[in-house]
């Protein structure tokens, strides 16, 4: 005798279209600054834009410590990760 188990499907198809939408969504938006590529692209719209230059502090201190490791030549750096903590 055969027994056929019946389970639901992980995935529902809500599910996989809201997937598949949010995966449209992302490809719209240009990889490098986030924004609509159809507004980001626009010739119409190249001077709307403004940059703003702000800092990391976290990734400004990991970027010192490994500067300082470098510098040191009797150091070797190979395969050294370098991460910070919040005091």
């Amino acid at each position: 005798m055969t027994r056929h188990t019946v389970q639901d499907p992980e995935w529902l198809d809500e599910d996989i279209d809201a997937a598949l939408e949010y995966q449209d969504y992302l490809a719209s938006l240009c990889s490098g600054c986030g924004h609509p590529r159809d507004e980001s692209f626009n010739p119409d719209l190249q001077f709307e834009w403004y940059g703003e230059a702000l800092t990391c502090h976290a990734c400004a201190e990991r970027d010192r410590t490994a500067e300082s490791k470098r510098s040191n030549k009797n150091h070797d750096c190979s395969g050294e990760f370098y991460v910070v903590h919040r005091r």
